[in-house]
C-alpha cells in the first residue's frame, strides 16, 4: 500500500495593515494571550484554502489504497448550500467518513456514527491556527479512521469518540447524544480497518454521482 503523500499548499504570504508579514501560528506570547480586539475577528479567512486540497488528497488517496468508494452529495449548513464527499468503504465493520467543504474556507470531518472534527475548529484570529497543523491533524484524523482507530462507546445517552495513533498520540471527545436509538448500533469490537484495495479503483478514484 502506498504511503499517502501531502500535495504542495499554496500559503499566500498574508501582510497586515503596516505592510509586515503575519506570522500565523507563531503571533501570540501565550502567556499572555491575544489582544481582545482580535477575538471575534478573521481578517483572511481565505488562508485556510489549503486545507480543502488536502481533504481532496486525501479522498483520492483513500479510494485509490482502499476497497472504498467516494460519493458526492451537498447539504444546506447554516444557510449555506455546501458540498460534502462520503468515503464508504466495503467492510460493513469499518467506519464511514465524510468530509464537508464549507466557503469559509474549512473542511469538517465525520466519522462513525458520531465523531466530528472541524479544521480549522474557529478560525478567528485570536486563535492563531497554523494552517501546516490543521493540514496534519486533519491527515492524521483521516488515516487513523481508515486504519480502525476510531473507538465510539455509548452509555447513557453520552458517547464518547476516540481516535488514537501507533505514536501515542491521541485525541478524545464526549458529548450528550438525542435520540440515540434511531440510528445503526455501533459494533460491540469497535470500527475495524478499511480493506485494502486489490484492484484497480473505479473512473475517478471510485466516486460515484450523486442521487
Amino acid at each position: 500500500m502506498a504511503a499517502y503523500a501531502r500535495p504542495a499548499l499554496a500559503l499566500p504570504v498574508l501582510r497586515d495593515a503596516a505592510g509586515a508579514v503575519i506570522p500565523y501560528g507563531d503571533r501570540w506570547d501565550w502567556d499572555e494571550g491575544p489582544p481582545e480586539r482580535y477575538y471575534s475577528v478573521t481578517e483572511h479567512p481565505e488562508r485556510f484554502a489549503p486545507l480543502l486540497t488536502v481533504a481532496e488528497a486525501l479522498t483520492a488517496h483513500l479510494t485509490a489504497e482502499y476497497d472504498a468508494t467516494a460519493r458526492e452529495g451537498e447539504e444546506r449548513r447554516h444557510g449555506e448550500r455546501v458540498r460534502t464527499v462520503t468515503l464508504t468503504p466495503a467492510a460493513p465493520d469499518a467506519a464511514a467518513l465524510t468530509f464537508t467543504f464549507t466557503g469559509f474556507p474549512s473542511v469538517t470531518l465525520h466519522a462513525g456514527r458520531y465523531f466530528a472534527a472541524a479544521f480549522p475548529d474557529c478560525g478567528c484570529d485570536a486563535c492563531d491556527d497554523s494552517v501546516e497543523a490543521l493540514a496534519g491533524e486533519l491527515e492524521w484524523q483521516t488515516l487513523a479512521v481508515a486504519a480502525g482507530r476510531l473507538r465510539e462507546t455509548l452509555r447513557r445517552g453520552r458517547v464518547t469518540c476516540a481516535i488514537s495513533s501507533p505514536d501515542g498520540h491521541g485525541i478524545s471527545s464526549e458529548h450528550r447524544v438525542t435520540r440515540p436509538g434511531a440510528r445503526p448500533p455501533l459494533p460491540p469490537d469497535g470500527w475495524r480497518p478499511w480493506p485494502a484495495r486489490v484492484g484497480p479503483p473505479g473512473p475517478a478514484h471510485g466516486r460515484t454521482p450523486p442521487g
